[in-house]
């Protein structure tokens, strides 16, 4: 047992350090000896109780520490620590579950008390009365249900306050008044519902706000969601804060005064709450730092963004940290300018001053776009979903089918596919901000077409037909605007040259389909096959038509007109005759030759008749240029510049027949090609790498061998240029 006689001879002592002794109890004297003590340890100790006066001979006394008694102290004795000038500092952590009134009387000089992880809920109301320099205050982890409004009201110099980890449920107009200078407040983990509009009105100075953890929604009773945000909210004060945590609370909106008043605001987490949206307007932050905004884990499901606005003074140079994951967002047409902000392909001016976090933003919305993120999604996957309830003034969509609308490309799409529709139904009037509309009409039972000009179905852009038992097609049943048409599977035997002319004027690349139809291939068909052959960059399965009234189908593309539509039958058996009676006088010239070829060549040679023998003027009489030049457009530069100067104005001079200068305008390519092969009398070939990756230069390649084959003679001269 510890007594005063224990520190005899020892009044300069300046530090006691009592900590873990297993002292039990200590007479109200023990420490009357030690009047230049300064600091004194009681920790970890097992006192039930302290006695009156316990320090009242210890005016030098300056910190007091009191922490993790082994036993319960549920209790200290009134005017523990009262009447002691140079207190500064007390750190009390022993189960307390009340306190004095008296218990710092005229203890002026104290700066910072800590009574954290003790048990008390509640605290008298003057306990604080005599503390006008107190500059800390750590309450947290008590059972605090409620502080008196006076509680404050003479620790106006206070600057660091602690009230986390209790049970607090409000915070009144009140109750922190009278802190000025308050810089740091620490509210978490209560369970804090209510904040008084003004409760923050008079702490101008606060730098760091800490709310996290709480029941707090900002909500007016009696006010619409629409006016809630417009309102001004509890921390519109606070002009000088840097920092607002309100994790895990439920607030629903981003307040516009936290926009235009919190000037200096770095970061504002509002993680774990109740935002179900995003506006551009909601991140029109005015501060002049580099603001941190935490929005994750809400319920933002849409955020909407604008493709371009005006640049006004409103807009900072400041670079906004928006960390956006963990929301469910619904991945719709709304969602377009966001999701392509978030890829780069979109990066409006005002947007400039944004960092998104979105490495796990992924859509809960559509199903077929669940899970996947954000900055991955195709824009032209992002639609709205159209209702087919009449309603007035509304894009509606026809029974039977579902429809969308796609903002990327300003389209309307409308299924009916596998419905085992028979004709296309009564489509609605496109919108004048809509540009496009996709008919998809798939796997049905259609026979015929409605007229090009039928309401709805003139503005249709894009048709798509495959799988129904569509043989026939006018022109007058495809809509004026059309860019793309698929008509697979169906039972098209031939397109008349109406709507191949219509096809050839309207479609751009890769945009017609017309593959598993039973085509026909006779001389009614060739104006198809031209047609397919020119356009092989609009048919994207050109590769797989077949015609299918031969012996085996057989590709389209490896047709010639020749080989569709052969002359007459008379023509080949006069043509036959005369090869035979040709072959035999040949034969009987030769038989001749083999014999007396000796005599025969010294006879020609003397009469100088040799050359006639090998030439081919006379066959080729009447072809109008000596040679064709084919060659790839991207190897022009060296025809034109070179090759065709050489040869027209060279020491002999040929025709030549180059296709930018001597085809015929409107004709057929394909046509042109077997046109300038038959007029000339060799086609010189300008072998390439361009030449061998051009469709149109092996065509043409084809036709003159094909050429030389049937005439038996060497017309083609190949030219390798590398």
């Amino acid at each position: 047992n510890l007594t005063k006689h224990d520190f005899e001879g020892a009044s300069s002592v300046l530090d006691l350090d009592l900590n873990a002794n297993g002292i039990e109890q200590l007479p109200h004297d023990v420490f009357s000896l030690l009047t230049k003590v300064t600091d004194i340890n009681l920790s970890a100790n097992h006192l039930r109780s302290l006695p009156e006066g316990l320090f009242e001979h210890n005016k030098k006394l300056t910190r007091v520490r009191l922490l993790n008694n082994r036993v319960p102290l549920s209790t200290l004795p009134a005017r523990l620590f009262a009447n002691l000038p140079e207190l500064l500092s007390l750190l009390i952590r022993c189960d307390l579950e009340t306190l004095p009134g008296d218990l710092l009387e005229h203890s002026t000089g104290i700066t910072n008390i800590s009574l954290s992880d003790n048990y008390l809920s509640t605290l008298p109301a003057k306990l604080l009365e005599h503390q006008t320099n107190l500059l800390s205050l750590d309450l947290s982890n008590n059972k605090l249900t409620y502080l008196p409004d006076t509680f404050f009201e003479h620790t106006t110099k206070l600057v660091d306050l602690n009230l986390a980890e209790n049970t607090l449920t409000e915070i009144s107009s009140e109750i922190f008044s009278k802190l000025e200078n308050l810089e740091t407040l620490n509210m978490n983990n209560n369970l804090i519902k209510t904040i008084a509009t003004s409760a923050f009105g008079a702490n101008s100075a606060l730098l760091h706000l800490s709310l996290e953890h709480n029941l707090i929604d900002l909500q007016q009773p009696l006010l619409g969601s629409i006016l809630q945000h417009e309102l001004n909210s509890p921390f519109g004060h606070l002009t000088r804060l840097q920092t607002l945590n309100l994790r895990n609370n439920s607030i629903m909106f981003i307040y516009r005064d936290w926009n235009f008043n919190l000037l200096n605001l770095q970061e504002l987490d509002l993680s774990y709450n109740n935002l179900s949206s995003l506006i551009y307007e909601d991140l029109q932050f005015l501060t002049r730092s580099n603001l941190y905004l935490n929005i994750t884990h809400n319920q933002i499901s849409r955020i909407n963004f604008y493709p371009q606005l005006p640049l006004g003074d409103e807009i900072t140079k400041s670079v906004f940290r928006i960390d956006l994951n963990d929301n469910p967002l619904v991945c719709d047409c709304s969602l377009l300018w966001f999701v392509q902000l978030v890829r780069g392909a979109h990066v409006p001016e005002y947007a400039k001053q944004f960092k998104f976090y979105t490495d796990r933003l992924t859509c809960s919305q559509p199903q077929n776009l669940q899970d996947l993120p954000v900055r991955m999604v195709p824009p032209k996957e992002l639609i709205c979903p159209i209702g087919s309830a009449e309603e007035s003034g509304q894009l509606t969509c026809p029974r039977g089918c579902r429809c969308w609308v796609r903002t990327f490309d300003k389209a309307f799409v409308i299924k009916c596919h596998e419905g085992n529709l028979t004709k296309v139904p009564e489509l609605p009037t496109l919108y004048d901000n809509l540009h496009i509309m996709e008919l998809h009409m798939d796997n049905n039972t259609l026979l015929s077409l409605p007229s090009a000009h039928a309401p709805g179905y003139a503005n249709v852009t894009s048709l798509h037909l495959a799988g129904n038992n569509l043989t026939h097609i006018d022109v007058d049943q495809l809509p004026p605007n059309l860019k793309q048409l698929d008509v697979r599977r169906n039972h098209l035997q031939t397109l008349n040259t109406t709507v191949l002319a219509f096809l050839n004027r309207t479609m751009p690349k890769r945009s017609l389909m017309l593959s598993g139809n039973p085509w026909m291939c006779n001389c009614e068909a060739r104006p198809l096959l031209l047609f397919t052959q020119s356009n092989y960059e609009r048919i994207g399965d050109r590769e797989e038509m077949l015609c299918m009234d031969a012996e085996m189908p057989t590709q389209m593309a490896e047709l010639s007109t020749n080989d569709i539509c052969p002359e007459e039958k008379g023509v080949f058996i006069a043509m036959a005759v005369v090869i035979a009676l040709a072959g035999f006088l040949a034969g009987i010239t030769a038989a001749l030759y083999y014999k007396y070829q000796t005599e025969i060549k010294i006879w020609l040679y003397a009469h100088n008749m040799c050359l006639w023998l090998v030439t081919e003027e006379e066959l080729d009489k009447d072809k109008k240029f000596d040679a064709f030049i084919s060659y790839s457009h991207k190897d022009q530069c060296f025809i034109e510049q070179y090759l065709v100067p050489e040869l027209e104005h060279g020491p002999q001079k040929f025709q030549l027949c180059v296709h930018e200068r001597d085809w015929l305008p409107g004709c057929f390519i394909s046509e042109n090609i077997v046109r300038s092969v038959a007029d000339s009398r060799r086609t010189i070939i300008i072998l390439s790498k361009n030449f061998i990756e051009s469709e149109w230069a092996r065509m043409e390649f084809r036709a003159a061998h094909r050429s030389a084959l049937n005439e038996g003679r060497a017309r083609v001269i190949v030219v390798i240029y590398s």
